[in-house]
This record gives structure tokens, C-alpha cells and sequence, in this order.
């Protein structure tokens, strides 16, 4: 779908990463308006066929930042007596999912808009046309932007030359799987 903090719409991003101007040739980086030569973003909990329709086949899709504490939120439904897990925009009170988060500015350590407030620009920005040609309101559009809110292990860029991303090593122990091992939490 449409990037909805990066490339054209990178100027509504909260979180970013300073990359040198010569690490990525241009037909790797983005030539938007606003990110011209910023990587790919990407990710990193996709399936490899979205990872290669988005980074290309010689690419992998890395996640940018680890996990901290303040983004893990415990779900009873996990495990064998519920898990701590990265918390998504599905878990905003009032959408219908976990109701653990009010996504606030201090909420959680690596999430994006905090507040909303970016979600609620690019919902008001879709042209009156756009959405009755496909039969929405900007308020469905403000939730989908909720919905799809995520912490850090979704930010991810498209990384050339690599095996494994360092994050992805098996050796690798997120914040929220340090919790659980931490509590001795079974079936996460």
C-alpha cells in the first residue's frame, strides 16, 4: 500500500535514521520528493515474496532498531499462559484488539506517530474524490493508518550483500522474548 512515512509522505516520519550519502547507488535508494537516496523501507515481519517484490531478489529486509521493554505488551491469548509481544496499532483502545496501548507520546520507546497525529494528516489528506471513488471516509482511513502502526521490529530497510540481518540471527534475543524468558514463560 501506500508508505505511509516514507518516500512522498516521509515529511509526516517522527523516527529516522541519518544515512550517508554514498552508501546506497541510486537505483537502490528512494528518488521521491523528500527521500531522494533514503533506503527502501521495508518490513521485516513480511513473507519473502513481499520482501522481494518491494527490496528486489538480492535483498534482504533488516530491522533498523531492537525492540525496547516499553514496546512489548503481554497478550493472555500466547503461549501456555499468554506472552509478552511487540505491540501494534491493533492494540489502541477502541480498535478491537488488546486495548493496551493509548499509543501517547511516552507509551512505548520505538513506536511511530506517537500520538496519531501524523496518521490524522495523511487521513485529512486524501482528496474527497479518492475516497468516494472508494466508497471511504477520512475516518476509515484515520483507523487503517491506526491499524497499521507498528514498534520496531516492522521498521526495516532493504539491505544489499547480506546473509542474515543481525536482528534475524537465531542467536538474536528481542526485548519482549528476554521478558518472557526472564518470567519463564512457556509456548511463546
Amino acid at each position: 500500500g501506500t508508505p505511509l512515512f516514507s518516500g512522498g509522505n516521509n515529511p509526516l516520519s517522527r523516527l529516522g535514521s541519518c544515512v550517508a550519502e554514498d552508501w546506497l547507488p541510486p537505483s537502490n535508494a528512494l528518488a521521491d520528493i523528500n527521500a531522494k537516496g533514503c533506503p527502501v523501507p521495508c518490513n521485516p515481519t513480511w513473507g519473502s515474496s513481499d520482501v522481494q517484490d518491494v527490496c528486489g531478489s538480492s535483498a534482504a529486509c533488516c530491522q533498523v532498531r531492537p525492540l525496547e521493554t516499553k514496546d512489548c505488551v503481554f497478550d493472555p491469548a500466547l503461549g501456555d499462559g499468554g506472552c509478552w509481544r511487540p505491540v501494534t496499532g491493533d492494540d489502541i483502545v477502541g480498535l478491537g484488539g488488546l486495548d493496551a496501548t493509548d499509543w501517547a507520546s511516552t507509551a512505548h520507546a520505538t513506536h511511530q506517530d506517537p500520538s496519531g497525529i501524523s496518521c490524522q494528516l495523511f487521513a485529512q489528506g486524501v482528496p474527497a474524490d479518492v475516497l468516494d471513488k472508494n466508497g471511504l471516509t477520512t475516518q476509515d482511513v484515520l483507523l487503517a493508518c491506526y491499524h497499521r502502526l507498528s514498534v520496531a521490529n516492522q521498521h526495516g530497510y532493504c539491505v544489499f550483500g547480506v546473509n542474515v540481518c543481525p536482528m534475524a540471527a537465531p542467536s538474536f534475543i528481542d526485548a519482549c522474548e528476554q521478558i518472557n524468558l526472564d518470567e519463564s514463560r512457556s509456548g511463546c
